[in-house]
């Protein structure tokens, strides 16, 4: 299937999704709830999701030191910052990935730093998954939309760590000489090979996989509060907090099925059925949805502005090859 055929699919299960959400979406009282909140809310929770991929961009450093690749926080938050504007920009969630790996694998290596952003995701959705499947069945929530979201975190946990158990006890080394053995296969054996030299240094630091994993979880405490507070000022509804965490670890998850153009349409179909099992309504959830969305595509728009200056730079020094700068430096870093 082409990348095209993929692209229409998905978004026509966007219109689709967003068909299904707005439908019988009261958007009148949607809207009300949203000129009725008060504005130090929207700074206090646009700080927040600023603290919260200041948090994000060092969970990734950590693992890139692990793995001996040293590089400056500025660097690796500009980093961060233009891969969501890539994120947001591109029809596919992998476009930050790709971002991240493309901009510091120039000066770190390609297989090195996808390696990292590999490890950063893995180990990011097996916290996630871990914890908020632990949620999920302990919380006496019953909705159909909750019980899906048990199996699907359950059925994830348990496919990631049967997948890093299977990876930490394979023979890399006899694999990567029976793939020697084909003549088609020997790049695909070097790379693998590459891959785990990258990785191996990380195996000797089991801390950081700990401090990597409680960062995830950390970014959701204040992203809690967000939801919480909004709930209760835009529309008087008190929320449990476990069970509001245990949703937003949900939809994290759930969100990254690609079925839709960047989870779009999905996230707020997930926040509907979701919330509904605390007592939201559709008009309060959706509500939520878009201005943490709207929050995060302005923090995008900050990473436009690193990834622009930088490019401008790069272009404005271009006969100076020794001072080319890399995408990062317009937030003060240096090689």
């Amino acid at each position: 299937m082409s990348a095209r055929l993929i692209w229409a699919v998905q978004a026509a299960i966007t219109v689709l999704l967003l068909i299904l959400v707005f439908w019988r979406l009261d958007i009148a009282a949607s809207a009300q709830f949203v000129a009725r909140t008060p504005l130090w809310f929207y700074v206090a929770s646009l700080a927040l999701l600023c603290l919260g991929q200041v948090v994000y961009a060092y969970k990734w450093q950590l693992i890139l030191g692990a793995m001996g690749i040293a590089v400056p926080f500025r660097r690796v938050l500009a980093q961060y910052l233009i891969a969501m504007f890539f994120n947001n920009l591109l029809p596919t969630a992998i476009g930050g990935d790709v971002a991240r790996v493309y901009y510091l694998g120039q000066t770190n290596g390609y297989v090195r730093v996808g390696t990292s952003v590999a490890v950063d995701r893995a180990f990011g959705f097996l916290a996630m998954a871990t914890v908020g499947g632990a949620l999920v069945w302990w919380l006496d929530i019953s909705t159909p939309a909750f019980r899906a979201a048990r199996d699907v975190m359950t059925l994830l946990f348990l496919m990631l760590l049967v997948g890093l158990l299977v990876l930490a006890r394979m023979p890399v080394r006899r694999v990567v000489g029976l793939l020697r053995r084909w003549p088609a296969l020997v790049t695909v054996a070097s790379w693998l090979d590459r891959v785990v030299v990258s990785a191996r240094p990380l195996q000797q630091r089991p801390g950081v996989i700990v401090a990597v994993s409680a960062l995830v979880i950390a970014y959701f405490v204040p992203l809690t509060w967000t939801y919480r507070t909004y709930f209760r000022v835009a529309d008087g509804v008190d929320t449990p907090y476990l069970g509001v965490l245990a949703v937003l670890v949900s939809i994290a998850i759930l969100s990254n099925i690609p079925i839709s153009v960047n989870g779009i349409g999905l996230r707020e179909q997930l926040h509907y059925l979701l919330f509904a099992g605390l007592g939201v309504s559709r008009e309060l959830a959706v509500s939520a949805s878009v201005i943490v969305f709207s929050q995060l595509l302005v923090i995008s728009a900050i990473g436009a502005v690193v990834w622009l200056a930088a490019w401008r730079r790069r272009a404005d020094t271009a006969a100076s090859p020794s001072l080319d700068p890399q995408p990062g430096d317009a937030l003060g870093s240096r090689r």
